[in-house]
C-alpha cells in the first residue's frame, strides 16, 4: 500500500493542537480518511495523492477558507506572512489540481474551463518542463511536488493554529469557529454527515433489539425509514402531552363514576358537601384537559404541515438551533464533547430520538 502523501495522523495532531491551544470542542479536519491505494505506478499515486490533498485541505474542513478572518494580519511578521502566502498559493493549487483531474473539462464549455485546462498545463510545464507527464519518472516528479505541498499546508496550518492561540479575542474566535462549523453540518453539501448518524443510531437500536436483516443496510430501504422516524421525534413531545391529558381525563372520570373500590372507598368516609367539591374538581380537570387536547390536536396538524413530506428536510431547517440546545445542556450537566459529528452529532441524535420506537418495528 502506498503511503498518503498526507496521513490521518497528521490530521489528529492538528486537531489535537485546536484543542490543547483554542479549545477544547474545535477541530480542523473532520475525520479526514485518506485514500486507500494499492497502485504501484507512480501514476496512480499521482492522482491519489491530489484526491487527499483536497479530502485534507478542502473537503473535510470548514475553516481553511476564511483562516484570515481569525488572524491580525497587519500585526503578523513577514516570515509569518510569507508562510501564509505560500499557503494561500497550495490551496489555489490544490483547488485546480482536483477540478482538472475530476471534474469534465472541456474548451467548449466556455473561457471557465479553457482558463483551468491552461493553468494546469502551465504548472506541468513549469514543474516537468513539458505540457504533459510522459513517464513514471515524470509522475515521480510530480509527486514530489505534491508532497512539498502538503508540507508547506501542514506548516501553514500549524503556524494558523500558534497565531490563532494567541490572540486576545480567543472567546470571539472560538464562538466565530462553532458558528462556522454548525453552519457547515447544515449546509446541503454537508447533510449527509448528521444523516449518516442518524442511519448509524437506527441501525444500532435495531441490532440491540435483536433484529439484523439485509435490507437495513441497504440506504434505499433504509431512507424511508428515517423520514417516519424524524417525523415521529418531532410529533413526540405533543403525543406524550396528549396521553397525559387522556391519562388525566380516565383518573378523573373514574373518580367521578365510581368505579374503582379506592374511590368508593373515599366517597364513603366524605360528606355530601366535599363530594360535590371532589366532583366539581373533576369535571374542572377533565374540561380542561378535554381544551388542551384540542389545542394539541391544532398544534399536531400544525406541525405536521410544516414537516411535509420531507421530515429530513424541515429538520435541516432548525438543526443550527437544535445543536447549540445540545451543546448548552452538555455543558450544563458537565457533559464533555467535541464538535466531530462522533461526538456533538451523536449526543444530538440519542437525546432528539429518546424512547420514539421505530414506526416499522425494528425497535
Amino acid at each position: 500500500m502506498n503511503t498518503p502523501v498526507i496521513s490521518a495522523d497528521a490530521a489528529q495532531k492538528l486537531n489535537q493542537k485546536v484543542q490543547e491551544e483554542i479549545d477544547p470542542r474545535l477541530f480542523l479536519c473532520c475525520n479526514y480518511h485518506p485514500t486507500a491505494s494499492y497502485a504501484i505506478g507512480e501514476d496512480g499515486k499521482y492522482m491519489t495523492s491530489i484526491q487527499d490533498l483536497y479530502k485534507f485541505a478542502i473537503d473535510s474542513n470548514c475553516i481553511i477558507k476564511v483562516y484570515k478572518r481569525f488572524l491580525p494580519w497587519d500585526s503578523l511578521s513577514e516570515e509569518e506572512r510569507d508562510t501564509f502566502k505560500r499557503f494561500d498559493a497550495v490551496l489555489k493549487q490544490v483547488d485546480l489540481l482536483r477540478a482538472v483531474t475530476d471534474h469534465n473539462n472541456s474548451p467548449q464549455n466556455g473561457y471557465m474551463e479553457k482558463e483551468r485546462a491552461e493553468r494546469y498545463g502551465e504548472w506541468l510545464y513549469e514543474v516537468l518542463g513539458k505540457p504533459t507527464p510522459e513517464t513514471q519518472a515524470d509522475f515521480a516528479q510530480l509527486n514530489q511536488q505534491l508532497a512539498d505541498m502538503a508540507a508547506d499546508l501542514l506548516q501553514g496550518l500549524h503556524y494558523f493554529v500558534a497565531c490563532a492561540a494567541r490572540q486576545h479575542n480567543r472567546n470571539e474566535i472560538v464562538a466565530d469557529w462553532i458558528d462556522r462549523t454548525l453552519r457547515w453540518y447544515c449546509s446541503p453539501t454537508k447533510q449527509e454527515i448528521y444523516k449518516g448518524q442518524i442511519m448509524d443510531a437506527y441501525i444500532a437500536n435495531t441490532r440491540a433489539y435483536g433484529r439484523d436483516y439485509p435490507e437495513l443496510y441497504q440506504i434505499r430501504r433504509l431512507t424511508p425509514k428515517i423520514q417516519a422516524w424524524v417525523r415521529d421525534a418531532f410529533l413526540a413531545p405533543i403525543e406524550k402531552e396528549q396521553k397525559e391529558a387522556d391519562d388525566a381525563i380516565e383518573t378523573n372520570q373514574k373518580i367521578l363514576n365510581g368505579s374503582t373500590p379506592m374511590v368508593q372507598a373515599l366517597r364513603a368516609k366524605m360528606t355530601p358537601e366535599n363530594w360535590a367539591i371532589m366532583e366539581s374538581r373533576c369535571q374542572e380537570q377533565i374540561a380542561q384537559n378535554e381544551q388542551k387536547k384540542e389545542t394539541l390536536r391544532w398544534e399536531r396538524q400544525e406541525l405536521e404541515c410544516k414537516i411535509g413530506q420531507n421530515p429530513l428536510d424541515f429538520l435541516f431547517e432548525g438543526l443550527e438551533d437544535q445543536l447549540r440546545r445540545t451543546m448548552a445542556k452538555c455543558e450544563t450537566d458537565g457533559i464533555e464533547y467535541t464538535l466531530l459529528p462522533q461526538d456533538l452529532l451523536q449526543i444530538d441524535v440519542e437525546w432528539f430520538f429518546q424512547n420514539v420506537p421505530s414506526r416499522n418495528g425494528d425497535f
